[in-house]
């Protein structure tokens, strides 16, 4: 099987600018409801809401994806995350915010597992790592460049401005991905019932989709509170956007860098990622400058960059080829289950205790991954 260039770089450019859209916006959401007199718990419902499809969905749309046109269904979703994100712009109140974000994630959970099944379906087994760790650096580089252009037009045109913006970013998707038709052939892939999920390969991935938990947990944390909490140290809104894009800078370098990391041991790389983000959140904690918070935010990028195409990789290798949609799907759903927990229960604990309590408490889930990774089987 041969690389086809020219579906994945067409592919490429259509994630880039859809996450290029909602980069712009979505680490802005909490500053947003902060205006619509949001409380912290507020700020945890917001994220949940727009978890709670996230955790569910993405099952179906994977499985949806092994069966029919992967194609047409990506596209669908472009469209769908297009609406979702013009209705930003009716919300008057926290409320209003939780009900939108609800709708909005139903987008998110169908188009990602579809995005990572196209490109795993015209990738050759042996360069996974590769091409895996440049997809991410691809939606990596939206929001790496998204929270600093978000944050200029925010402060210069308002929030109402920023999501019609984002709204036609994302709209533009659909033009580059109407010309990866031409060199993307959707085959129907014949499943067979021996390669389904059993003993075996359920045994080998419970470690894998079990830490991803923690890792939801503590990303769902950065994007649905942190800002608001950055906000509330009076760290203003191109400032958020500025860490953002640093927390991206250094999310894609390890991207890239994925592939050649590797001959270290994929276990070791892990165990040092999952440190690297408890230690980080413990600086979250007790940073408080704008100057100060950049170490936390890169130290973060850093891990998320190593972890993320590192376990996604080793999971389409543990799954049969036809089935890769379905595990994605699952991958993403256990992705869904953090980030529906993750606001809300950070929410009630700033509110119950102290602002930056929850991130010493979320940080430490990261510490659980360790033995996930120790028992993880993937050869």
């Amino acid at each position: 099987m041969h690389i086809n260039q020219r579906a994945i770089l067409y592919i490429f450019a259509s994630t880039f600018i859809v996450t290029l859209g909602f980069g712009t916006y979505v680490y802005l959401i909490p500053v947003f409801a902060i205006t619509l007199n949001a409380s912290y718990i507020d700020l945890g419902l917001i994220g949940t809401a727009a978890a709670i499809p996230y955790a569910i969905v993405p099952i179906f749309s994977g499985y949806l994806s092994d069966r029919f046109n992967r194609a047409c269904i990506f596209l669908l979703s472009i469209l769908y995350n297009v609406v979702a994100t013009i209705l930003l712009i009716i919300a008057s109140d926290a409320k209003q915010l939780i009900i939108i974000r609800l709708v909005g994630g139903v987008g998110l959970a169908i188009f990602w597992p579809i995005a990572e099944a196209i490109v795993s379906s015209i990738t050759p087994s042996e360069h996974l790592v590769k091409i895996m760790g440049r997809f991410s650096a691809t939606w990596a580089l939206g929001y790496l460049i998204g929270p600093f252009l978000g944050g200029y037009i925010s402060q210069s045109f308002g929030y109402r401005s920023l999501f019609l913006i984002s709204s036609i970013i994302i709209a533009l998707a659909t033009i580059t991905f109407i010309k990866t038709l031409p060199h993307y052939q959707h085959y129907q892939l014949n499943i067979n019932p021996k390669n389904s999920f059993n003993t075996s390969i359920i045994k080998r991935v419970l470690p894998l989709y079990l830490l991803i938990l923690p890792q939801a947990l503590i990303f769902s944390v950065l994007i649905s509170i942190f800002p608001g909490y950055a906000s509330s140290l009076k760290i203003s809104d191109l400032e958020i956007g500025i860490l953002f894009t640093l927390f991206g800078l250094a999310r894609i370098t390890f991207f890239l860098l994925s592939n050649s990391l590797i001959k270290f041991g994929i276990k070791l790389l892990m165990i040092i990622a999952s440190l690297t983000l408890f230690s980080s959140f413990i600086m979250l904690a007790i940073f408080k400058t704008t100057l100060t918070l950049i170490i936390p935010l890169i130290m973060i990028g850093m891990a998320i960059g190593i972890l993320s195409p590192t376990v996604m990789s080793v999971l389409i290798k543990i799954f049969p080829r036809e089935r890769v949609g379905l595990a994605l799907g699952i991958y993403e759903s256990f992705f869904g289950i953090g980030f529906t927990v993750g606001p809300i229960l950070a929410g009630i604990i700033a509110e119950l205790l102290l602002p930056n309590i929850p991130y010493i408490l979320i940080g430490s889930t990261a510490l659980l991954m360790i033995p996930c990774i120790i028992k993880l089987d993937y050869q």
